[in-house]
């Protein structure tokens, strides 16, 4: 794909922006190794929540068979301390010291991967999006659903679960720079799901259902976005990893195999609709100026001015 926008002369940063989901977000390896298997590199990642574990190890330098063995370990145990907690039912102090372990004690800004890890202030009630400070501790703040996990204290903040504000974290990938997001759900937004058969079925699915109202605003801006039905797993267990890898890459490897006019569709579409307004005012101040006297005329200065209002790629 970023051979196709070179050779037609476009600079291209490659942004993937990863959504939460829980352990559901074990299929972003397959995301990741589909683009590996085409060899595209991404200038820049963006995480959410269970998106934010992996952007964090894959930006990193780990590879997407380390990071399946690191997935393998995150159990319900490891990563919480079964301890209740005033503004939880346990701490997920645990991931932090996952991640300290597999990354040392790193600060986001140090990512060889430009990254961003997308939490949510729950004083506010504000959308942050990190680019600096301590790694383990911000992605340990995305990944703490309320009222399961107590919130993450952290320079006034008390942070939570970023999948409240931007589950999909499109706008987080544009502030590093991207200007080609892929947009990765975990979520296939008008799927309907099996009836619920307990209390944890039914909070997963409430969260869902505010998560997606959500993230049919955030993938708007996203140039292309992965849709992937993970209802087959929880949210909050780790069970058929191999199948949701699975899909994540077919999903991923259908997407990079469109011809070439599917890659160009959108990005045209979206600078054509961008001038619309500026050429609907030229034709009207052009087509009374009293210079205008012939077609020639009007379409040279036509070219002109458009020449000047298209958007530098």
């Amino acid at each position: 794909m970023q051979k196709v926008f070179q050779n037609l002369g476009l600079k291209t940063r490659l942004g993937l922006a990863l959504g939460g989901g829980g352990a559901r977000g074990v299929a972003h390896i397959g995301v990741l190794r589909a683009f590996e298997h085409k060899n595209i590199k991404v200038s820049c990642i963006s995480g959410t929540s269970a998106g934010a574990i992996v952007a964090a190890l894959y930006a990193f330098g780990k590879s997407t068979s380390e990071i399946r063995l690191i997935f393998d370990t995150l159990s319900f145990s490891r990563i919480s301390n079964l301890i209740p907690m005033k503004l939880g039912l346990s701490g997920n102090q645990g991931l932090a010291s996952v991640l300290e372990k597999e990354l040392g004690p790193v600060d986001i800004q140090d990512a060889p991967i430009p990254l961003s890890i997308l939490c949510t202030d729950l004083i506010t009630g504000e959308k942050k999006v990190f680019t600096k400070g301590p790694l383990a501790k911000l992605v340990q703040a995305s990944c703490s659903f309320p009222g399961i996990y107590s919130p993450v204290e952290y320079e006034n903040m008390l942070l939570i679960d970023g999948a409240l504000t931007e589950n999909i974290p499109v706008s987080a990938a544009k502030q590093l720079g991207a200007n080609f997001v892929v947009a990765v759900s975990l979520s296939d937004i008008k799927q309907h799901v099996a009836m619920p058969s307990g209390m944890l079925d039914v909070m997963n699915r409430c969260f869902d259902i505010l998560v997606d109202q959500v993230s049919l605003e955030n993938i708007k801006s996203a140039e292309y976005t992965i849709y992937m039905d993970l209802s087959f797993m929880s949210r909050f267990k780790l069970s058929d990893t191999d199948k949701a890898i699975n899909l994540g890459f077919i999903k991923t490897q259908r997407l990079l195999e469109k011809p070439l006019i599917y890659w160009l569709s959108k990005p045209l579409f979206d600078y054509i609709h961008g001038i619309k307004d500026s050429f609907m005012e030229f034709v009207k101040s052009a087509v009374t100026h009293p210079q205008v006297r012939s077609t020639m005329f009007f379409i040279q200065k036509f070219l002109s001015d458009l020449k000047r209002r298209l958007p530098k790629l």
